[in-house]
């Protein structure tokens, strides 16, 4: 096309920072991020935080209305748990509680608590904890959800 139409994702290369010349399709995948930027999340953008063990980016978008998407990539086959907790200490709901081989996953969050119930606008917390067999990785985002 003669202009990027700002929707859809973009292709950025599987491994962050390839040490291969990407010349295979098997090295690309589909970005976290829609709008027609290429590569933009291919780097660890402000919030992003990497580990032996996996990297957590910030959800997309913050603020949020109706749903947003928390992604993260795992560097070997771990358990992950990921928590949605309100500013009270709260825990909202689960969204993921399971063993995952290594991989780029996304899981999205509806603003609905454990019992499928609107929760209110405010500041939450979403907590990802990774267990592997070399070790525990621990990480706290904060989002806002406006209704």
């Amino acid at each position: 096309p003669e202009a990027a139409y700002n929707y859809g994702n973009s292709l950025v290369p599987i491994d962050f920072n390839p040490a291969n010349n990407q010349d295979n399709p098997d090295f690309w995948r589909a970005s976290f991020k829609t709008g027609g930027s290429p590569g933009t999340d291919d780097i660890l953008g402000q919030g992003d935080e990497s580990s032996g063990i996996c990297t957590i980016y910030q959800n997309y978008p913050n603020p949020f209305s109706t749903i947003t998407s928390l992604s993260y990539k795992l560097h070997e086959d771990a358990h992950i748990n990921i928590s949605i907790i309100n500013t009270s200490g709260r825990h909202i709901i689960t969204l993921e509680d399971s063993d995952k081989p290594s991989g780029s996953y996304i899981v999205e969050w509806n603003g609905m608590n454990q019992d499928n119930r609107v929760v209110s606008s405010g500041i939450y917390f979403y907590k990802v904890i990774v267990k592997s067999k070399n070790g525990t990785s621990v990480v706290n985002r904060k989002m806002l959800l406006i209704r």
